[in-house]
Parts: structure tokens; C-alpha cells; sequence
């Protein structure tokens, strides 16, 4: 999927949370499947398109709780997406990169994925998985970490590596 597909599905996703507040009124558009295809692109082809479908599916037969779960996430994904300056919401002006916030939300995954291990769903753990290694990616090259060792000051560098460490699974 290109950016663009990619970005336009995001901007989506916001509507859909924002026509899910409860102080609006409005009524939900053709954005309402976009929750659907954000899943089927994490999934592949195998994900159903439609939600009869999705029941039906066994091998994706996901719960409201693995939804609400999968929601959860991709919203706490998205706000640090907008604080890395990645995107902006929609209708907004660009907001600026703000990397202590983006790297709170970045810890709040971090934070459900230690305190849910063990208790998530195949497609869950994939989810989650492949939202922190690009939120964790794009905040590695925000803070300008990824510069070569001998540019990086030497604080840096031991967050750097206290950061990696952080992420290693311990046995």
C-alpha cells in the first residue's frame, strides 16, 4: 500500500474516532469500514472484507473484546504518529514534532504489551508487534539516533543502548 493509501486510511481512522465521540452527533460515512481495511492490511489478502464475512472467517474469527483491544492500540499508535510529526489530524495544521510525548505514547504500548503478554490474540501480538517496531523506527530517525555512532554525543548513545536493551525479550 502506498503512503498515500496509507495516510488516507489514517485520516479515516481519525473520522471514525471522531464520529464515535460522543458529544457528535454526525453519522458515520463511508469512513465506517476503515477499521476493516487498516486490519486486512495487516493481516493480507486473507482478511476479510466484509463483516459477515469476518464472523464466518475461522481463522480470524476476532471477538469485540480483540477489537476494542486493536482499536486501543491503533489510536494510541496514531497520536504518537501525529506527535513524531508524521501526520497531522485531519482538518488540523501540521502540528509540530513533539518526541517526548510521541515517546509516552510509544511507552504506553510498550506498557500494554508487557502487562497483556500472554493474554493476546495471534493477530493482537502481530498487531502490536509491527505497530511498535514502526512507531520505534520512525522515533529512532525523529531524535536522530540512527546517525553514526562516532556523531551521536555519549548521552545519547547510553540511551540509545539502554533503550535497545529495554526491548530484548528476557528469558
Amino acid at each position: 500500500m502506498s503512503s498515500l493509501k496509507l495516510e488516507a486510511l489514517c485520516l479515516e481512522l481519525d473520522e471514525i474516532v471522531r464520529k464515535s465521540d460522543y458529544r457528535n452527533d454526525e453519522k458515520m460515512g463511508l469512513e465506517g469500514d476503515a477499521w476493516k481495511r487498516a486490519l486486512s492490511r495487516v493481516y493480507g489478502p486473507q482478511m476479510p472484507a466484509e463483516g459477515a464475512a469476518m464472523a464466518e472467517n475461522k481463522k480470524l474469527n476476532l471477538s469485540v473484546e480483540e477489537l476494542d483491544f486493536l482499536n486501543l492500540i491503533l489510536m494510541v499508535g496514531n497520536t504518537a504518529s501525529v506527535e513524531l510529526g508524521v501526520k497531522a489530524p485531519k482538518g488540523a495544521a501540521a502540528v509540530p514534532q513533539n518526541l517526548p510525548r510521541a515517546r509516552q505514547f510509544i511507552n504506553m504500548l510498550v506498557a500494554l504489551e508487557k502487562k497483556t503478554e500472554g493474554r493476546r490474540s495471534p493477530q493482537e501480538d502481530e498487531v502490536l508487534k509491527k505497530l511498535l517496531e514502526d512507531l520505534q523506527e520512525k522515533y529512532v530517525k525523529a531524535a536522530g539516533l540512527e546517525q553514526p555512532e562516532s556523531e551521536l554525543g555519549q548521552i545519547g548513545h547510553i540511551a540509545a543502548q539502554a533503550y535497545a536493551r529495554s526491548r530484548k525479550p528476557q528469558n
